[in-house]
This record gives structure tokens, sequence and C-alpha cells, in this order.
């Protein structure tokens, strides 16, 4: 059980958020903390596929965003899963929609899927888990009929995938295996709460993993808004600048 609760979920899509120049409203902070714990989760599938030596058939990066969703699943409250994967979703057909309007050309050679497409898959994820309490969330987002008709085999393969895996790792508390280090202090409200929310997450993720290895996670600085996981030193980085990218 996690230590704070969301005040409310997140799902008006393509809001843009108001600017931080303003104290941030319990709205901005759970949208914050909702995809601070998404990037996490998606870094974290990263760092267990590289240190558990797992196969990954398709594109690894996919890989990861399902498994942000079945870890969500599975050691989060329904209430806190809703407000994640909403969130997160919400946060990349915001990204897609900001980059039409500057007229930025899709990267199909990127090894990321698109943000549309992002936003799609984790939508589809969570309505698949639970479609009969989750169709009126899914068609409130745009989901289509074609594509809800697969979400839920698409979640039960993406259970049987990662299933396993997290039933291999799970712990009873045993462990301090994920260290934060802190190298650029916070310089203004929405990256304390950036902070704040990956700190305790990683309580949480000490508390309920073990993958039997030790992982170091970094926030700090990095010129860009961005996350990432570190294979030559087997670190994962929460960039200071996310925090600007999920309140702009």
């Amino acid at each position: 059980m996690r230590n704070w609760l969301f005040g409310c979920v997140v799902s008006l899509l393509l809001a843009p958020l108001p600017g931080a120049a303003q104290s941030l409203d319990a709205d901005q902070e759970d949208y914050i903390r909702a995809n601070a714990i998404f990037f996490l989760y998606h870094e974290l599938g990263h760092a267990l596929i590289d240190i558990l030596k797992l196969p990954v058939f398709g594109r690894e990066e996919d890989a990861a965003d399902v498994m942000g969703v079945v870890l969500s699943e599975t050691i989060n409250p329904v209430e806190d899963t809703e407000t994640i994967m909403l969130a997160a979703a919400d946060n990349f057909a915001y990204m897609a929609e900001m980059a039409a309007q500057e007229g930025y050309e899709l990267a199909f050679w990127d090894t990321h899927g698109l943000d549309k497409q992002r936003f799609y898959t984790i939508l589809c994820l969570f309505y698949g888990a639970n479609p009969e309490t989750r169709q009126k969330i899914a068609d409130e987002q745009g989901l289509p009929a074609d594509r809800q008709a697969t979400c839920p085999a698409e979640f039960e393969l993406a259970e049987q995938s990662w299933g396993p895996v997290l039933d291999d790792i799970k712990s009873a508390g045993r462990g301090d295996w994920l260290h934060l280090s802190v190298a650029n202090k916070p310089s203004s409200e929405a990256e304390d709460v950036l902070l704040d929310a990956v700190t305790i997450e990683v309580g949480i993720l000490n508390e309920v993993l073990d993958p039997g290895q030790s992982l170091d996670l970094v926030f700090g600085n990095c010129g860009e808004a961005n996350a990432y996981y570190d294979p030559s030193d087997q670190r994962i980085v929460i960039c200071t600048e996310l925090a600007g990218l999920f309140n702009d």
C-alpha cells in the first residue's frame, strides 16, 4: 500500500496544465506524481530486462511500457492504477498534440512507438485488465471499439509475459536493492513534487520487489526532459526537467 493517495483521476485529454508560476494545486501534483511513477516503472522495465537477462520479442521500449502497466496492476490499489495510467496516457497524447502544433516530423525511425500509439496502448492494456469496470473510461477516452475488442487478450498476453517475472522477484520487505541518490536538489515546486513521488515509490518498490541485485537511481539535471536506464553502470536516471514537461 502506498504512503500517499492521489486526490482525483486526471481524465481530460489534451488539456495542458497551467504554468508553474503559481502554486501547484492538488490535480497538478497528482499529475506530476502519476507520470513520475509511470516513467520510473518504464525505466525499471529496461533495468529488469538487462539485469535478469530477459528475452524480448519485439521492441524493448514497447516491452518496458507493457511492464509499467502490469506492475501497476500487480502492486497498486485500483484507484491509484487508474490515476497513473490515465495520467501517463494523457501525457503521451499531449506530447503528440504539441509536436503536431509545432510541425515536428513524426519519428518513425525512433526506438519508441509514436506518442499517440503509446497513448492507445496504455489505455488498451489498462482497459483490458478489467473491461467490466473500465468500459466507461475506455469510451470517454476515445479508445475505438475495434481496439477495445482486442484489449482483454492483449492484457492477458502481457500478464502471461511479465507476471511470472514479477512473481519471481516479489519480496516481503527484505530489501534495499533500489538506491536513490539526489545529484541536484529541486529548484521548483514541481521538481519537489517529482522528487517526493520518486522517493516514495522507491520505498514501495524496495518493500514489494527484490530482483536479487542492487540498482542505482539518480535524480538530477540532464539538460532535457528525459528518463533513461544506463546498462553500462546499471543505473536509472530521472531528470529534474521532467517536472516541467508534466506541468507544462
